[in-house]
């Protein structure tokens, strides 16, 4: 499915999303930011010591080409990158066009990760999502300068985890801003259907 009609397609259902998820509990946002480390601690690696923090919001990073990945804190200089990951390290100027891997410990219906850049270059940002047993089932990319924040999303059932990969001439875009919408179990599916029912009786 194209960006365009993706985002349309989710512009059109988030109404009844946000509706209804403060009973469902289905939407999550992660910016990478205050409510997930101390902001002043600056550069520090995204890895096991995290695992804990992440797992109760129901994922694990990771990194097909076993890299580090990168948390800047608030007070990282390039403050349109403030407060986000990224997949070299930004103080040696490493280039970053590695890949990142999203497991979902719950599978998931949508999941979209915004990039930004400075703006110097074209990237092109890329997000697949697959199932358990590896099966593409959507796809989303947007090539851009990234000078302003764009996003990829994708749209399917039972989203196992998400690939996000970057491709540019220098060195990649920063990820913030990691949305996603767990599929609820049958108890809490049940509540959003009513949820649902009701909104359209509106």
């Amino acid at each position: 499915m194209k960006h365009s009609h993706l985002s349309a397609a989710i512009a059109a259902f988030a109404p009844v999303l946000f509706t209804c998820t403060a009973t469902a509990g289905l939407f999550h946002l992660i910016d990478f930011g205050s409510d997930y480390r101390d902001p002043n601690t600056g550069i520090i690696l995204l890895d096991d010591q995290f695992d804990a923090v992440f797992e109760q919001q129901g994922i694990r990073f990771s990194s097909p080409t076993e890299n580090p990945i990168y948390w800047l804190g608030s007070d990282y200089g390039f403050q349109a990158a403030a407060s986000s990951i990224v997949m070299g390290d930004p103080r040696t100027g490493e280039n970053s066009t590695r890949p990142l891997r999203i497991d979902f410990l719950t599978p998931v219906s949508f999941a979209s990760i915004q990039g930004i850049d400075g703006g110097g270059d074209v990237d092109t940002l890329t997000i697949s999502a697959f199932s358990s047993d590896n099966t593409l089932l959507a796809i989303d990319s947007v090539t851009h300068t990234f000078g302003t924040r764009q996003t990829v999303s994708v749209f399917a059932l039972d989203i196992d985890y998400i690939l996000i990969e970057q491709s540019g001439v220098n060195h990649g875009v920063f990820l913030d801003n990691l949305s996603y919408i767990q599929v609820p179990a049958p108890s809490t599916l049940a509540i959003f259907t009513l949820c649902l029912a009701t909104r359209r009786k509106r």
